[in-house]
């Protein structure tokens, strides 16, 4: 019988854990979306949406808090701050999990985990971002160095 236990422990101590979720919400900030067995998404999947609705609130104390369950990870942090920006309307269910045919290695259940909505406005203000940076690097490299 459970009894009270929370969470999942996915045979793991609570320091691998917290590492394994720290990978998994840094590569879903990261991607977009990440490809992972069924019990690592469902375990994830709670774990990001509180931190979408903390960095909603947008107050300094909230961005901390995500910022320091991170492991101080400045980059992660940003990006769910950005990802939040595009979720304002909506009160829970950041993330859409899809499952997924099973592993063929060991026959694992997989599942696919991702942002639920404004996908595409998030998505294109990536590229816009990159391709900004591209221009970037290219106009300085045209521009003759001074002798």
């Amino acid at each position: 019988m459970r009894k009270r236990v929370y969470g999942r422990k996915l045979n793991r101590s609570r320091r691998s854990r917290t590492a394994l979720f720290r990978s998994l919400i840094r590569s879903l900030a990261k991607n977009g979306r990440i490809k992972t067995t069924l019990a690592k998404a469902k375990a994830v999947q709670p774990e990001v949406d509180k931190m979408i609705g903390l960095l909603k609130q947008e107050t300094v104390s909230s961005r901390r808090l995500v910022y320091s369950r991170l492991g101080n990870d400045r980059f992660t942090t940003d990006e769910l701050y950005r990802v939040s920006k595009f979720m304002k309307d909506k009160v829970s269910g950041f993330t859409k999990l899809t499952h997924l045919s099973f592993r063929s290695g060991d026959n694992a259940e997989m599942a696919m985990l991702e942002w639920s909505s404004s996908v595409g406005s998030l998505e294109s203000e990536k590229k816009k971002r990159v391709k900004k940076s591209i221009k970037k690097g290219k106009d300085e490299k045209d521009v003759p160095a001074k002798k």
